[in-house]
């Protein structure tokens, strides 16, 4: 159990970094590059799965479980960011509207 956790841990958080690079920091380069932004998706769902799946695995062994949790906040993919995304919209959307 401890080396299909470990092996969940990395794929997942090379997952996850993946997810927020293309989110968060290649954004960044291309508008210094000063080009137009084509829309790249991730691994949605998929780091965010693998990182659970280690830290339930991995939860009594190791402290490695919850650095997997703390990495899974960072997988923009992931099921947490896309509520959180929807509900920040819904909220935004709502106030614009009561301005107009």
């Amino acid at each position: 159990m401890t080396i299909t956790g470990t092996a969940l841990f990395v794929f997942g958080a090379f997952i996850a970094c993946i997810n927020a690079w293309g989110s968060f920091v290649r954004p960044m380069f291309v508008r210094l590059a000063r080009r137009s932004l084509k829309r790249t998706s991730g691994f949605p769902l998929i780091g965010s799965l693998c990182l659970w799946t280690a830290a339930w695995l991995l939860h009594p062994a190791s402290s490695l479980a919850y650095w997997a949790l703390a990495v899974s906040l960072l997988d923009t993919g992931g099921p947490h960011w896309f509520i959180g995304s929807v509900v920040y919209h819904s909220l935004r959307g709502a106030r614009h509207q009561d301005d107009a």
